[in-house]
C-alpha cells in the first residue's frame, strides 16, 4: 500500500516540539502517537527545506507541502500514466485497472507499483468526477422510470407464470412522494395508463415530466432537443405538462427517481416476493397497501413523512387535473395508397383523393380515426372493428368515381322517360333481361342513354323505335342505326330499300317465302 502523508497540522506539531521545546525524537513520538521513524523522516525533510520553528507567517500549507515533498526529487521521479486515456479504456468490456497497470509497467519498468498506481488513479477520478447539487421546486417536476425488477403473474392454477409485471415508479421532486403501479408491459398503452393513474394518485399535475429515454416515451434521444412520442406529447398537453427527457446514459440527471426505484425494490417488491398473484389488479392492490405504508414512514433525518411533506408543501403547488381523463390515442405515419385509403388494423379509411401518395399522420382512438396532413385535419371516421371493411366518404372520391355509383335502375328509367316513350320502353326491356347481371344491364343502359349527347334525343328516340321493331336492345345495334342514319326510316321495308334492293329473278324467293 502507498505510504500516507501526515496532515499538515501534525507536521507543524512535530517541528514545534523539536525546535521550540527541544524534545527528543522518541519523546515527540510518544507525545503525538506517530512512529519514531516517521518523526525522523519529517524532521530530515524540514531541515533539507531550510525550515525551523517558528515558521514564517507568510508560509501557507501548500507551499510548505511543496517544499517538504518536492516533485522533482529523485524519489518521486516516476512517469505518470495518461489518466484520461486510462479512464476511457476502463469503459471497454473486459478491461481492468490491473491490465492497464501491466501495460504501463511494460513501457515504464521503473514506474509505480500496482497499489500506488490504483491510488493515483482513484485520486484523479475523484477530482474529475464531480456533480451538481440539484434543487427542487414544489410542483415543478415529476421523475418517472421503470424498476428493473418484475413480479410474476401466475395462472389461476398457480402452475405456470403468465407474464412478469413491470413496476412503474414516479416521485415528486420537492417532497419525495412516491407512486408505483404494476403494468403488463412497458409498451406505449401501459406507459400512458401508468401516467394517468399517477396524476390521479397525486391529485394534480406538475409543470415537467422527467422520463428516462424509454422507447415508448422518447423516439429520438438528443441532449438538447429530444423527440418524444406523439401520443406521449399529446397526453402531457392534455394535463398541461411539458416533457424533458434526461440525457442518455446520465442516471444522475434523475437521481431522485433512481433512489426511489431502489426504495420501491427494497420496501415493496421485496416484501411481496413470497406471494403469488393471479391477476394484475390483485398485485396493484397489494402494492397500494405497501405504498401507503412507505409514504407514511418518517424520514431518517426529518421529523415528518413523505405524506406529510406532500400535504404541506407540494399538493397545493400541483396543477388541477382536467375534467376528463386522457383518452389513449396512438399515432401512425402512412402514405395514402392509390385508392385514396389508409390501412389501420386490417381496415381501410378514405381520405380526399388529392392526398394520394402523400404521407399523412393518423390519430387512432378507441372510437375515432383522424387523418392530418401538415397538422391540418383532412378526414375523420368512426372506427370500425370489422376486419377488411372499407369506410369511404363519397366526397373523398374524384368526380368520375362519384358518378360511377350514382346510376341505379330508377335513375336510368327516369332519364329514358324524359327522352321519349320508345327510349323508355327499350330501357325497361333491357333491364328485364334475366340472362345478364344487373351491373351489366345498368352499364349498357347508361351507354345507350349517353348517345343522346352525341346524336341528340330526337334521333335516339327514333333509333330506339327502330330497335324495338328489330327486337334488339343492345348498345352496338343502336349505335349502328345512328351511324348509318337508319333511324329516319319509317318501316323496315324502307330501311331495307335504303340499304339494298333485291334483283328480280326466278330463283330469288324473297322474304315472304319464309313466313
Amino acid at each position: 500500500m502507498p505510504k500516507w502523508r501526515l496532515k499538515m497540522r501534525q507536521i507543524k506539531e512535530i517541528m514545534r516540539l523539536k525546535y521550540e521545546l527541544n524534545l527528543s525524537q522518541q519523546a515527540i513520538a510518544d507525545s503525538t502517537g506517530i512512529a519514531r521513524s516517521t518523526v525522523k523522516d519529517y524532521l530530515i525533510r524540514a531541515k533539507a527545506a531550510g525550515y525551523t520553528w517558528p515558521l514564517p507567517e507568510a508560509l501557507d500549507n501548500e507551499t510548505l507541502n511543496a517544499k517538504l515533498f518536492p516533485v522533482n526529487s529523485p524519489k518521486n521521479k516516476r512517469p505518470d500514466p495518461d489518466w484520461e486515456s486510462t479512464h476511457q479504456e476502463l469503459k471497454r468490456k473486459g478491461v481492468t485497472l490491473y491490465i492497464l497497470w501491466e501495460e504501463y509497467k511494460r513501457e515504464n519498468p521503473g514506474g509505480y507499483q500496482y497499489n500506488w498506481f490504483a491510488h493515483r488513479y482513484r485520486q484523479w477520478s475523484k477530482k474529475n468526477d464531480v456533480w451538481m447539487t440539484q434543487t427542487y421546486k414544489a410542483g415543478e417536476k415529476i421523475y418517472v422510470d421503470y424498476s428493473g425488477l418484475t413480479i410474476p403473474i401466475w395462472s389461476t392454477n398457480l402452475q405456470q407464470i403468465e407474464f412478469n409485471a413491470e413496476i412503474f415508479v414516479s416521485v415528486l421532486g420537492a417532497s419525495d412522494y412516491i407512486f408505483c403501479v404494476a403494468t403488463k408491459t412497458q409498451q406505449l398503452p401501459d406507459w400512458i395508463e401508468a401516467h394517468c393513474q399517477m396524476f390521479e394518485f397525486y391529485g394534480g399535475a406538475s409543470e415537467l415530466i422527467v422520463p428516462d429515454n424509454l422507447r415508448s416515451g422518447v423516439t429520438k434521444p438528443h441532449r438538447y432537443e429530444p423527440q418524444c412520442n406523439l401520443t406521449y406529447e399529446e397526453m402531457a398537453e392534455h394535463y398541461g405538462c411539458a416533457i424533458m427527457p434526461t440525457r442518455a446514459y446520465k442516471p444522475r440527471d434523475k437521481a431522485k427517481v433512481e433512489k426511489s426505484v431502489q426504495i420501491v425494490q427494497q420496501r415493496i417488491v421485496a416484501s411481496l416476493r413470497n406471494k403469488k398473484f393471479t391477476a394484475l389488479y390483485e398485485l396493484n392492490t397489494a402494492i397500494l397497501d405497501q405504498l401507503n405504508l412507505l409514504n407514511s414512514r418518517k424520514f431518517q433525518k426529518l421529523s415528518c413523512s413523505r405524506q406529510e411533506l406532500f400535504n404541506s408543501l407540494e399538493k397545493a403547488a400541483l396543477k388541477p387535473l382536467p375534467t376528463q381523463r386522457y383518452e389513449l390515442a396512438q399515432w401512425y405515419h402512412q402514405t395514402v395508397n392509390g385508392g385514396y385509403h389508409v390501412q389501420i388494423k386490417n381496415n381501410f379509411y378514405s381520405v380526399p383523393y388529392q392526398y394520394v401518395r402523400k404521407k399523412i399522420d393518423i390519430r387512432v382512438t378507441a372510437k375515432i380515426i383522424e387523418c392530418f396532413y401538415k397538422e391540418k385535419k383532412i378526414a375523420c371516421h368512426q372506427r370500425c372493428d370489422e376486419k377488411g371493411k372499407y369506410t369511404t366518404v363519397n366526397a373523398h372520391r374524384p368526380e368520375a368515381h362519384r358518378q360511377q355509383g350514382l346510376w341505379p335502375a330508377e335513375r336510368l328509367l327516369s332519364w329514358a322517360a324524359s327522352i321519349g316513350c320508345n327510349t323508355s320502353s327499350l330501357i325497361k326491356t333491357l333491364l328485364q333481361d334475366d340472362k345478364r347481371h344487373l351491373h351489366q344491364k345498368e352499364r349498357s343502359a347508361l351507354g345507350i342513354l349517353r348517345l343522346s349527347t352525341a346524336y341528340g334525343e330526337v334521333r335516339l328516340e327514333q333509333a330506339c323505335a327502330k330497335a324495338l321493331e328489330l327486337g334488339t336492345y343492345r348498345y352496338d345495334s343502336i349505335t349502328s342505326l345512328l351511324k348509318k342514319r337508319l333511324d329516319h326510316s319509317t318501316s323496315m321495308d324502307e330501311a331495307t330499300d335504303l340499304t339494298y334492293k333485291t334483283p328480280v329473278h326466278e330463283n330469288v324467293r324473297g322474304r315472304q317465302y319464309y313466313h
